[in-house]
This record gives C-alpha cells, sequence and structure tokens, in this order.
C-alpha cells in the first residue's frame, strides 16, 4: 500500500465524514472529482457540487491547490481533509 493513501474528508453541507483510498500518483484535482461522484453515488444525488467545488487541509481550512499531487502533499494516512 505504498502507492496508496486512505483520506477521510469531511463535507460540511451533509456534516458527514467520508474514507477512500487514493493513488499517490494522482492529482488533487482528480482526487476531488473522484470524491464529488464518490459522494453523489453515496447520497444519490442530493449532493449537488458547483465548478468551484475545492478540496482543503481539514486542520487550518487552507485550499489545496488542484495541479498538486497526492504524494507531493505532508499527508499521511487518515489525513483529515474539507470538501467545499
Amino acid at each position: 500500500m505504498k502507492n496508496k493513501l486512505i483520506i477521510k474528508v469531511f463535507l460540511p453541507a451533509s456534516a458527514e465524514m467520508y474514507e477512500m483510498k487514493v493513488s499517490k500518483n494522482l492529482t488533487v484535482g482528480n482526487v476531488t472529482e473522484m470524491l464529488v461522484e464518490y459522494i453523489k453515488r453515496k447520497n444519490e444525488g442530493e449532493f449537488i457540487p458547483t465548478n468551484e467545488t475545492i478540496l482543503c487541509y481539514g486542520d487550518t481550512g487552507l485550499e489545496i491547490e488542484p495541479d498538486l499531487l497526492i504524494g507531493n502533499l505532508d499527508l499521511c494516512s487518515g489525513k483529515e481533509l474539507i470538501l467545499i
């Protein structure tokens, strides 16, 4: 599992936490798109993202640039992120 990372993503709109295993070779933008699709399926379409949906660090609330690779971020398995 060296090439994979488990991230926890909090969605304030539903006050729910989601976990997802992602490849470290993906960009934050790709992971954001995957998360949006995953959450839409889990909530049977109740989650309606916008073109401005972003991924942020859970501890600081700072936006994570979409072109960065997940593997280059200072993330460890279980790190909490926020999807807004």
